[in-house]
């Protein structure tokens, strides 16, 4: 049916545990948050229901007829969530994006909204309860397999404050902002500045930072280059804020869309840069690097180049002169190799 629904097959155990605790024909108004790739089709039989996400790219994994459930998150949505009596939170393996999400999910949450929140026991679910001990007294409700359930209630509210969970990073005394779950938080990576000692003052245009992430590229090709276009896209909303904040610390002019890769791009550029991910749950997934390099010709200009950086175990020279009909190693080291084609 769709990607999600089947990968939600690998994690029956969790849904299991929730369709054993939870009479889900008894309760209305619930919010499914977290990591929903962990959802099972069962509750799209539900009356009513919100799938509250960050990642807009779950517009494309789900069906048509689901997308009036879905809330894509824009920090400012009150009303819908106050109504609701019933969140239920998937864990996953990044803790401090996790704590970012539950934090503003229980600062929008009324007094005594019920919440469930289910995950693996190997991704730190246990912490739980001291995390939020001031707000809400969990308490573990299932825990005969690998999976734990935990069942607690809203009893004083939450503040939540954005600015508290920027991280700043310096690069060449500018800065840099990561929110919770955004490529590169807990250092700048070393691929982005691999991919940067390439940028030079012959790139010049309308350039398309895909993936933008903290917009850390778009801020170097910057400074090399004070008459570019930037043009900064990713599917994710707190990827979205980084790139936003970074740009706007700097002093820097661009414009930011919300994109899954290239569904929403109606423009042509003379640079797509891209450091795509190839890894999904910590297993390799090459989807973002085929489709980028299968639909960035059309989005370039006659003579316009994709510049992608990847692992030094990914070769990309075969699809990219399918594509291109040329191909170059710009530059290589012993971890990553980066390519570069050009749209004749």
């Amino acid at each position: 049916m769709n990607n999600i629904i089947q990968d939600s097959k690998k994690y029956l155990k969790e849904n299991k545990i929730l369709s054993q605790s939870i009479n889900f024909s008894k309760i209305s108004n619930i919010i499914f948050s977290g990591y929903l790739s962990h959802l099972t089709p069962d509750i799209f039989k539900l009356k009513k229901y919100i799938l509250y996400t960050q990642k807009c790219n779950i517009f494309q994994e789900f069906s048509n007829n689901i997308h009036k459930n879905i809330i894509f998150n824009t920090y400012r949505i009150k009303k819908k969530l106050k109504k609701c009596e019933n969140l239920i939170f998937f864990w996953s393996k990044n803790k401090k994006e996790i704590i970012f999400e539950l934090s503003y999910l229980f600062s929008k949450l009324k007094k005594n909204c019920k919440i469930y929140v289910t995950g693996s026991k190997k991704n730190g679910i246990r912490s739980l309860p001291k995390i939020f001990l001031k707000f809400i007294n969990f308490k573990k409700i299932d825990s005969k397999s690998h999976y734990l359930l935990y069942y607690g209630r809203i009893k004083n509210p939450i503040q939540f404050f954005l600015k508290d969970f920027f991280k700043i990073h310096y690069w060449k005394n500018l800065k840099i902002l990561h929110l919770p779950g955004v490529f590169g938080y807990k250092k700048i990576d070393e691929g982005s500045l691999f991919l940067i000692s390439t940028f030079n003052k012959n790139i010049k245009g309308k350039i398309l930072d895909l993936g933008s992430g903290s917009g850390i590229l778009s801020v170097a090709l910057f400074q090399i280059n004070k008459n570019l276009k930037l043009h900064l896209s990713d599917f994710s909303k707190n990827s979205l804020i980084s790139s936003q904040k970074t740009l706007l610390m700097n002093k820097i002019p661009g414009k930011i869309y919300t994109s899954n890769i290239f569904l929403n791009i109606f423009k042509k550029f003379n640079l797509i840069i891209s450091n795509p991910p190839i890894h999904k749950n910590l297993k390799l997934n090459y989807i973002v690097l085929f489709n980028i390099i299968t639909n960035s010709k059309n989005f370039l200009k006659k003579n316009g180049e994709l510049r992608i950086i990847v692992n030094s175990f990914v070769s990309c020279k075969f699809l990219l002169k399918k594509i291109f009909k040329n191909c170059n190693l710009l530059k290589k080291n012993k971890k990553y190799k980066i390519y570069q084609s050009y749209k004749k």
